[in-house]
């Protein structure tokens, strides 16, 4: 117990600790009042706020957003009185709960933290000020300044077509920031000015309308920055079939081919009955073989987008028909088998074996034989060869053997002429109506061992004829 200023003892500090209960959110009141044991009162008030409930905030614009720049502007919203920090100092907002400020960005994903307080309490030692009730909330902004690329060109399965619509199909990829990928599935693809989706694993394919002649399609992706891609693809719709014109071809032939022949457009394919036909400076030519009777030929022109036009034509194949060439083939042929057949026929009726004649016979009664009549030198030394006839002469059987075939049969001669000379008759004995050797001539003829040439040269030798 100290003495006071006035010498009076007594207890004058301390504290005393109260603890309230139930407090409902608000504001408090509390009156404070003391009194010694003499009576003395002293009066006190606090007053006590119960404030457990954060300001609000919000983040104007999307929570992801993308952008090509290096700098970005957010602004966040809370209520008035309330402070804001954007990771750094806090800041008031203004009297309309508003805060705009400007944040710097690396390539790729930014995430920022957004920190909004109604109070403050204070440290006892630093005198930092420690936020009350606060709220956050957190913005992703992705600085992307590339371009998705078309890792598989738009392209169509059928670059020349007959078709109303093209397939087009091709891929794409996307970075946000070297080797950061992005979502392929994000990105904006327009085909010929159409929407098209963009599948997860970046491919593409929709249908494109087309109109006749070249299709310059155009094929832009956009990522969500803003940087964009274009492609084209190019596909030409042909509807119109290829011109043809095929030379006049007769009706009637009577020849076993007939030749087509005619024009078409450069670059289409020509086939004759199913055979492909060359083109060369546009035009073409095939011979095609004919059957008897009736025959169709069809003549075909299509171009690569599969158009295509056809001429048929009918001709009539007469195989019996004349020919000049093959009649007087066949009547040269059937003259040369007539005369071949005469000359048979002639060699043996006309001419008929001579009977013996009668020196023969009267030699064999007496004993003496004309086979040992020695020979003239003049009958031996007259002994001619007939030439062989030419091959122009008609009629003639010696026509149809070769040159080749008549060298045996001159050998034969030669032993017909030595027997011819052997029978020579004697000049005492009587002259026949008939040499025995005409005989044997004739009968070396009809057998076919000497020529008609020879037969008549020894004939006339024999019979003393000029």
């Amino acid at each position: 117990m100290l003495p006071n200023a006035q010498g009076v003892r007594g207890f004058w500090s301390g504290t005393i600790t109260y603890t309230p209960k139930g407090l409902a959110e608000g504001v408090h009141e509390f009156l404070l009042t003391i009194g010694d044991v003499a009576g003395n009162l002293a009066f006190g008030s606090a007053t006590v706020v119960l404030d457990t409930t954060a300001p609000p905030l919000a983040i104007e614009g999307p929570t992801v957003r993308y952008t090509r720049a290096n700098l970005a502007t957010i602004t966040a919203v809370s209520a008035p009185g309330a402070f804001v920090s954007f990771g750094g100092s806090w800041i008031e907002v203004d009297a309309t709960g508003r805060l705009t400020t400007t944040v710097a960005l690396v390539p790729g994903m930014n995430d920022i933290r957004v920190t909004a307080a109604d109070w403050f309490d204070q440290d006892a030692r630093t005198g930092a000020a420690i936020p009350g009730n606060t709220n956050e909330a957190r913005i992703t902004i992705v600085e992307d300044n590339r371009a998705p690329m078309f890792t598989r060109a738009p392209t169509s399965e059928e670059p020349l077509t007959r078709g109303d619509g093209a397939l087009i199909t091709g891929s794409l990829s996307d970075e946000i920031a070297p080797g950061v990928a992005g979502t392929v599935a994000t990105l904006d693809l327009t085909v010929a000015g159409a929407k098209t989706q963009v599948h997860a694993d970046g491919t593409f394919t929709t249908v494109v309308p087309l109109s006749e002649d070249d299709n310059v399609i155009e094929v832009l992706a956009t990522d969500l920055a803003g940087n964009s891609a274009r492609a084209w693809a190019n596909v030409t719709r042909d509807t119109i079939a290829p011109s043809l014109a095929v030379d006049s071809i007769p009706s009637r032939v009577a020849d076993g081919r007939v030749t087509v022949k005619g024009q078409a457009d450069p670059g289409s394919i020509v086939t004759v009955n199913g055979a492909v036909v060359p083109l060369v400076a546009g035009r073409f030519s095939r011979n095609v073989s004919l059957s008897s009777g009736d025959n169709l030929i069809v003549v075909r022109a299509e171009d690569t987008a599969g158009n295509f036009i056809e001429r048929r034509f009918a001709v009539g194949f007469a195989s019996g028909a004349a020919n000049p060439v093959l009649g007087l083939s066949l009547v040269i042929t059937v003259a040369i088998l007539a005369a071949i057949f005469a000359f048979l026929i002639g060699r043996r009726f006309l001419f008929t074996p001579a009977p013996p004649a009668r020196a023969d016979r009267e030699g064999d009664k007496d004993g003496t034989s004309t086979e040992n009549v020695e020979p003239s030198p003049k009958a031996s030394g007259m002994i001619e060869r007939a030439e062989p006839m030419p091959t122009e002469t008609a009629g003639e059987a010696e026509r149809v053997a070769g040159p080749s075939a008549r060298e045996p049969e001159l050998a034969e001669d030669d032993d017909v002429l030595k027997d011819l000379d052997s029978s020579a008759p004697d000049t005492l004995t009587a002259a026949p109506p008939e040499d025995a050797r005409i005989g044997k001539l004739r009968e070396a003829f009809e057998s076919g061992r000497i020529s008609r040439d020879v037969y008549a040269a020894n004939l006339r030798r024999l019979t003393k004829e000029p």
